[in-house]
């Protein structure tokens, strides 16, 4: 028998039904369009399952955030219920971004069915005896974002990722045809080894586990030689080894080392006996954190491999691979951004399908700019008190009685929370917060701090899905791909646009009151930087917020401390990269911080130097010293952490 599939108009008349009855919303045609388009979608992936000539593609829809994408999978999961075999249920996998929605999607899914038994949530709160087994009953397997890349985890002896993804991909005796991933998904692994984290593992393998896996310790001692002597060179004046490729293929004579022996016998070993203490939490902490570290070793000994000197991380091999099982045979992607994720564009199996004018209109959205600030993580950790407090006394008057809904990053979110406000406020961080309802009722959104990724990030995504470049790929000023003069700082910007307008999305604006697509009133209120990249990052965000009304906004408590060119450093300015600097030492792992690295990471000037220098006793009872070796030019100066 024939697998079945839903017509397109079918599925708009059920979707239509339950968008404006039990949801309570308002429907358009825009929003009949954008249906259609989701049920052809489905359709002709059920209808190619196996084609050899596109059966790969995956196809990425980007219904505007609040046109029902979620739901309408749901419902197009819950028109295939009446179908009860494998000859005829296509078999559907969604994947999600959080536990929650796993659960809520598939309790959707089985209340719109009538049926308790036809769609499964399996995330790590599921598991347990044969569950795993039982998954390929159910016609519907719900999963997060997270155990997608979990089956991927691990490579065997030979280098292939373990077969563990069949368990979610399997449906009865065959395989599901339907997979639907809402929101984008991380496609891209990036795997480092950091040369003081490997340093701690090292240490922390007992002589039992050395003598039962020689090759795999000897593997990451090898690295760990690799790191510290391209940090060694990093300290010669005239050398640039910000970032060097190293191995254009998997490392000869390791490729046959396994590493995953070595891993779980370190799962056993009881650390925090090592340190005499009795704490399983502190034993099963220290056991993951080595076991991150050996995975992304297994990775780097089996790919192409570049050095990059990292802020915090230090000196850092890298790599990275792309999370695609040959059996998923493509795949539904419903990204609201993927217009400004350029990460399509590099991935040849997507197809990106323009979505239908006219779904969204964000004319009831104020966004107030203010463009003079340095929002970085480290540049608000080190210098963003006052600038949060004089946010928070800006708002005070503005949005009085108001919810807003605050972003940062989460270690600043503490700092957030702390603040005193006329107004209610509601937190949350980056990485924790895409796909999210927890805020929809706000009416204020309010963005401290940007989410910029490791330079590395653009890099390792760009390699994962064209291909090892050169070094001098690498240290080039600018990387022209396709339409964009330099690729690295394209896709750094267009993360960063992706991540604020799904920050911003979680707010009440999100919903639909219309036909023509408006929201409730709301207002945004974001902190960018004053040079080109804040140009690129606003006119993205209006890119895809159709008729936003763009406010200049100032404060006017606030007098910017960022470092002036050519303005000699005040007393405070100085006190304060102290300050900056004792927290980074205390925060770094045991070991050698360089002033070239204390520069390089913190900004931090001669009379800023001399000042920390000068204040070396007050670190003497956290373990830190500062040291001079040598006389004269060829010294070396450092700090020293026990």
């Amino acid at each position: 028998m024939t697998t079945i599939t839903i017509h397109p108009q079918a599925f708009v008349e059920r979707m239509e039904a339950h968008w404006t009855g039990p949801l309570g919303n308002v429907a358009s045609d825009s929003l009949r369009k954008a249906w259609q388009q989701m049920a052809t979608a489905f359709e002709k992936h059920v209808t190619a399952h196996g084609d050899p000539d596109w059966g790969n593609e995956w196809t990425i829809l980007q219904p505007a955030t609040g046109s029902g994408k979620s739901q309408g999978a749901a419902v197009y999961c819950s028109m295939l219920a009446q179908y009860e075999t494998t000859a005829e249920h296509p078999g559907v996998l969604i994947v999600v971004r959080h536990i929650a929605d796993a659960n809520g999607m598939a309790d959707t899914i089985n209340g719109l069915a009538g049926r308790t038994d036809y769609a499964k949530a399996y995330h790590s709160e599921s598991g347990g005896p044969g569950v795993l087994e039982s998954l390929r009953d159910f016609p519907v397997l719900v999963i997060c974002h997270r155990a997608y890349e979990m089956a991927l985890d691990a490579l065997g002896q030979e280098g292939t990722i373990r077969r563990t993804w069949p368990y979610f991909h399997g449906w009865g005796l065959d395989t599901r045809k339907l997979v639907v991933v809402d929101e984008c998904l991380d496609i891209v692994e990036e795997s480092r080894g950091e040369l003081d984290g490997l340093r701690l593992t090292l240490g922390a393998i007992p002589e039992s586990v050395r003598r039962l896996h020689p090759g795999a310790v000897m593997a990451v001692e090898e690295l760990v030689s690799i790191m510290s002597r391209m940090g060694d060179k990093t300290l010669d004046k005239g050398e640039r080894l910000a970032e060097t490729i190293l191995i254009k293929q998997a490392m000869e004579g390791n490729a046959s080392i396994d590493i995953t022996g070595l891993r779980a016998a370190l799962r056993l070993v009881p650390f925090d006996q090592q340190v005499r203490m009795e704490d399983k939490v502190f034993r099963g902490r220290q056991a993951q954190e080595h076991d991150d570290r050996l995975r992304s070793v297994d990775t780097i000994l089996r790919s192409w491999v570049y050095y990059a000197k990292v802020a915090k991380a230090g000196h850092t091999l890298n790599t990275a691979r792309l999370l695609i099982p040959e059996e998923t045979k493509g795949a539904v992607v419903l990204d609201a951004t993927a217009s400004s994720n350029l990460i399509y564009q590099l991935f040849k199996d997507a197809r990106v399908i323009k979505a239908p004018e006219g779904v969204r209109n964000y004319r009831n959205v104020r966004l107030h700019v203010n463009r003079d600030h340095r929002v970085g993580k480290m540049a608000l950790l080190n210098d963003g008190a006052d600038l949060i407090a004089a946010v928070f006394k800006d708002l005070d008057v503005r949005i009085a009685g108001r919810s807003a809904f605050v972003v940062s990053h989460k270690q600043v979110e503490a700092t957030v929370a702390r603040c005193a406000a006329t107004f209610e406020v509601k937190t949350g961080h980056w990485n924790a917060i895409t796909g999210s309802n927890l805020w929809r009722d706000c009416s204020v959104a309010v963005v401290i701090g940007l989410p910029y990724r490791p330079d590395t990030w653009s890099a390792n995504t760009f390699m994962a899905l064209q291909g090892v470049q050169t070094t001098d790929w690498l240290r080039a000023g600018l990387r022209p791909f396709g339409d964009h003069k330099d690729i690295r700082a394209a896709l750094r910007r267009g993360q960063i646009v992706t991540d604020v307008v799904q920050a911003v999305n979680r707010i009440r604006c999100r919903k639909v009151i219309d036909g023509e697509g408006n929201c409730p009133a709301a207002d945004v209120f974001l902190l960018l930087p004053p040079d080109a990249e804040g140009d690129d990052i606003l006119a993205g965000i209006v890119d895809l917020m159709k008729g936003i009304d763009v406010q200049p906004w100032t404060l006017t408590t606030y007098a910017p401390t960022a470092k002036k060119r050519g303005r000699k450093a005040g007393t405070g300015e100085v006190a304060r990269s102290v300050l900056a600097a004792h927290l980074y030492l205390k925060g770094r792992l045991p070991g050698k911080t360089t002033k070239v690295e204390l520069r390089g990471d913190l900004q931090i000037n001669d009379k800023g130097w001399e000042a920390l220098v000068a204040s070396a006793a007050d670190l003497q009872p956290f373990g830190i010293e500062y040291r001079v070796e040598g006389k004269g030019r060829g010294s070396k100066a450092y700090f020293h952490k026990a």
